[in-house]
């Protein structure tokens, strides 16, 4: 097996494993390599000529520091069992190294979390889940879309320390929400400016990034479930919020914790 960067005559068996372990549409698969896919940031596991996996990087920065974020990893089928998926983190975690960046991933699910844990991969950064539905606040306030330049000003004055996107990843998070059904928005609270990004299902708004305060949250949470005709609100909060609610590891990496970091808006 021979571990290494991608480059461009990849695309197509990248893609065959996307299909194969994702299920994505043909669209969607197109618009993560139109927008995102870079050769010298994805690493791919070959067996002969053949890609049989893929980890694609996706650049953050944190406090000066670059910081990549492993997207999207993938294992063909046929060939899982054979610790492909910790060999190139293991080669992820050399480069990592030697060029003093950062490296962290989301696990989709329990079972991969433990995974993770199990070969190698410390717990990072945490995030807070509440449910707002029983706030009874009445405020109310306007709601408009929002650019990605103006997203990023706004995000980047609310959250300290952060893992910071640029505007051109923000802009694919946002159309990505919007396509896929969900909304990002900047609503007017007293003449502040927030930011709202989430998505509604089944009858539920869950709000994955906002910049509202506690007591925002508290007094606007009713105005968000007739805005978008659901009966329930769930946030995804800094865990330095002091609302209740659960506040679980949402990144491992190749670093240990530190408190009170804000990492979101990773895809999952």
């Amino acid at each position: 097996m021979n571990i290494r960067f991608s480059d461009k005559t990849d695309v197509p068996q990248l893609k065959h494993i996307w299909k194969v372990c994702f299920g994505d549409s043909d669209d969607y698969i197109n618009m993560f390599f139109q927008h995102l896919y870079t050769p010298g940031q994805t690493v791919v596991a070959c067996s002969g000529e053949t890609a049989i996996g893929v980890v694609y990087l996706l650049k953050a920065s944190l406090l000066h520091r670059d910081f990549l974020y492993g997207y999207a990893i993938g294992v063909l089928p046929e060939f899982r069992g054979n610790s492909v998926c910790q060999k190139m983190l293991e080669f992820i975690r050399e480069e990592a190294k030697q060029n003093n960046v950062l490296f962290g991933l989301h696990p989709a699910n329990d079972k991969l979390f433990s995974f993770y844990k199990r070969i190698g991969l410390e717990e990072m950064y945490c995030l807070k889940t509440i449910d707002a539905s029983h706030f009874n606040g009445f405020a109310s306030f306007n709601m408009s879309d929002i650019s990605a330049h103006d997203y990023f000003h706004l995000r980047e004055q609310a959250f300290a320390p952060l893992v910071s996107w640029d505007e051109k990843m923000l802009a694919y998070m946002i159309t990505e929400a919007r396509s896929t059904g969900g909304f990002a928005k900047k609503i007017l609270i007293d003449g502040r400016e927030r930011i709202l990004l989430g998505r509604v299902y089944d009858k539920t708004v869950f709000v994955k990034e906002t910049t509202m305060s506690d007591e925002e949250i508290k007094t606007g949470s009713q105005f968000l479930k007739q805005y978008f005709h659901a009966e329930k609100i769930i946030y995804t909060l800094p865990e330095i919020s002091a609302l209740k609610g659960k506040t679980d590891t949402t990144i491992l990496g190749f670093d240990s914790g530190r408190h009170g970091i804000y990492m979101n808006l990773f895809l999952d």
